[in-house]
């Protein structure tokens, strides 16, 4: 599974991860800038049955997570690898209302205003389908 997370507004825009974000196993973690420079953030690569990603917004923005499924091609054509959603928790509140089925370029998308400083955690169970 793969989690997109910004900040987009400014190239001042970024993301602060949690260590524990950082630390978790069978997690890798690549910094990104995308959309011309306007958005900072992370690509978030898990294994894990459960994914706990959490930090804090620098700068004022909109905070994207976006959930979707790793992009696996063939001779150049995308290949649909499908995930179930079985819980996505947001700062404490459940999102889903049942499980979902998302791939690559279907993913389960949040997005919030980000104020700076402001704190967030996203808690993510998930299996192959």
């Amino acid at each position: 599974m793969r989690i997109d997370v910004f900040n987009k507004k400014e190239k001042s825009n970024n993301i602060k991860l949690s260590e524990d974000t950082i630390k978790q196993s069978d997690v890798r973690v690549e910094a990104k800038t995308i959309l011309n420079g306007t958005a900072s953030g992370f690509y978030i690569n898990a294994e894990c049955p459960v994914v706990k990603v959490s930090g804090r917004c620098v700068e004022d923005g909109e905070l994207s997570i976006i959930i979707r499924g790793r992009d696996y091609r063939l001779d150049g054509d995308r290949l649909p690898c499908l995930l179930r959603l079985k819980s996505v928790i947001w700062n404490g509140t459940e999102m889903l209302k049942g499980d979902q089925i998302i791939w690559h370029d279907e993913p389960y998308s949040i997005r919030r205003n980000a104020v700076d400083g402001e704190e967030f955690s996203v808690e993510i169970t998930w299996e192959h389908f």
